[in-house]
């Protein structure tokens, strides 16, 4: 993560969610991680593919990791 002079950020957070692999959210999978970023703004998540998830609807939406990025100087994501 860099900020918006190509600097690494180092005190970056970044959160994802998602569904299990088979679409659902339920308690076998959390479906949630927290990483802080490295000095050289890197960071890594080991998870599982997610599966689609029903949407409006019930139309079914493409499998997908929500994500949310928080630095320095931004109080929301």
């Amino acid at each position: 993560i860099t900020d918006g002079d190509g600097a690494a950020c180092a005190d970056a957070l970044v959160e994802i969610w998602q569904a299990g692999p088979d679409g659902r959210y339920e308690e076998g999978f959390h479906g949630f991680g927290r990483s802080a970023t490295d000095a050289n703004g890197e960071f890594r998540f080991t998870t599982l593919k997610p599966g689609p998830v029903a949407g409006r609807g019930n139309a079914m939406q493409a499998p997908h990791i929500e994500i949310a990025i928080f630095a320095r100087g931004l109080m929301q994501h």
